[in-house]
């Protein structure tokens, strides 16, 4: 792909925009300036499936991604209206190019808060990215960044569009096989001992949820009636 000198985006044409923007700058350091301009192009754009189709006519997907992943948690138009392969092709790019730079499960729930508003989220969620699908690895990265079962919240995983309920079946069967996903392996260490005494924190966690959960349940019944 050939590298193009600094050039002025008009946001206002999104078809010479998306163009202009499918070439990188000669400076790689442009690259935040041009993912910037793709989501200011997609904001003047009212027709959500228009601005998808006009950025797949006028933009290669391996540029598209590129764009779309140096976003990482910032809000963004752009990833909002993508279909979710084009979703989990963004996370699976970001993941490969950052490596060990940074902690994964960080990374993973900043990019989940930004995903939930996603029409598309629930199908997100089941997506494999490598060995696991997103669901799983967003659970074992709110484990991860709990430290422990004990320090894990409901909210935490609401906030994530995850239910909880989910949530703990989900980690139930990651602690009783021993196995996390890759992903997350450099955080975790996971032996079997460790493994044993979440999976009982876990079921001591998941009856005191389910039990505040009709708690609520029980008091909103009593409100209405």
């Amino acid at each position: 792909m050939t590298e193009r000198t600094l050039v002025p985006v008009d946001v206002k044409n999104p078809v010479q925009a998306l163009q202009t923007l499918n070439t990188p700058y000669a400076a790689s350091t442009q690259l935040a300036t041009e993912a910037k301009l793709l989501d200011d192009v997609v904001a003047e754009i009212d027709d959500v499936s228009q601005a998808y189709a006009l950025m797949i006519v006028h933009m290669t997907p391996a540029r598209m991604v590129e764009l779309l992943a140096e976003r990482e948690e910032l809000s963004s138009a752009a990833i909002l209206t993508c279909p979710f392969e084009t979703v989990v092709d963004t996370l699976v790019f970001y993941f490969q190019k950052h490596g060990a730079e940074e902690t994964h499960h960080d990374a993973l729930l900043r990019w989940m808060m930004k995903l939930t508003e996603h029409g598309d989220f629930m199908d997100i969620l089941e997506q494999p990215i490598g060995d696991a699908t997103v669901i799983e690895h967003a659970c074992a990265a709110v484990w991860a960044e709990s430290g422990s079962v004990d320090m894990m919240t409901a909210d935490r995983f609401e906030q994530i569009g995850i239910n909880p309920e989910d949530a703990f079946d989900i980690l139930s069967d990651m602690f009783t096989d021993g196995k996390f996903p890759k992903l997350l392996e450099h955080v975790v260490g996971l032996s079997p001992r460790r493994a044993s005494t979440e999976l009982e924190q876990l079921e001591q966690s998941k009856d005191k949820f389910t039990e505040a959960r009709r708690a609520v349940d029980a008091a909103t019944d009593s409100v209405l009636d």
